[in-house]
């Protein structure tokens, strides 16, 4: 709207992938095509550019590996939640989305430079889940913080698994200055310095 007020971007993403399989000594190599991300995300501002939104769902999902066990996913709801900004210091988010623990996780596949994340990545990160965030920034954009409380940290779309909940947080220290955006790598070929260095921790019983 024109009083600023009011705000929805539509984003597509697709990628479609090829993927071969050529294992040493073996007869037959495996070769095969499959929509490796196929989503629609809503996002904005209501009432107040402060109280945002965002809303993704995937309509199709393939596995990054042809090695690796899973369904392909589809018809999932990824992202769902509300954010509201106090101030730099203190930003509110509940709903569904990325627990705030493994950078690599947290930056958004469309800011990657490979086609996919690390094998690390699989290991050390936490998907999405149903929660409650609080994060923000200080000393000039140089500290970044975030704490959470959700369910047992990667209980995309279901319940809580546990009889507990999962609590954490993570600190960045950004030693030129706060980057624009999670990006892996400087896609953007930025001309200033950036260097990060951060600390994440959880805990669930």
């Amino acid at each position: 709207t024109c009083d600023g007020n009011y705000k929805m971007t539509v984003n597509l993403q697709l990628q479609p992938q090829y993927q071969a399989l050529i294992l040493n000594g073996a007869n037959n190599n495996v070769h095969s095509f499959q929509l490796r991300r196929g989503r629609v995300i809503f996002s904005g501002h209501v009432f107040d550019p402060n109280l945002t939104f965002k809303f993704q769902y995937e309509a199709v999902g393939g596995r990054d590996s042809m090695t690796r066990e899973g369904e392909v996913r589809a018809n999932t709801l990824r992202d769902a939640f509300i954010s509201y900004k106090f101030n730099d210091y203190a930003i509110m988010t509940t709903g569904q989305t990325k627990v705030l623990f493994n950078r690599e996780e947290l930056t958004s596949s469309t800011k990657l430079q490979f086609v996919g994340r690390s094998i690390v990545n699989e290991v050390f990160n936490l998907g999405r889940d149903l929660g409650l965030w609080l994060q923000g920034a200080a000393f000039e954009d140089h500290l970044e913080y975030g704490v959470y409380v959700s369910n047992e940290g990667n209980g995309q779309n279901t319940s809580n698994f546990n009889t507990e909940l999962l609590f954490g947080g993570r600190a960045d220290w950004n030693i030129f200055g706060r980057p624009h955006e999670f990006t892996m790598s400087d896609v953007k070929n930025s001309e200033d310095v950036v260097m990060t260095v951060g600390l994440a921790a959880n805990f669930n019983r």
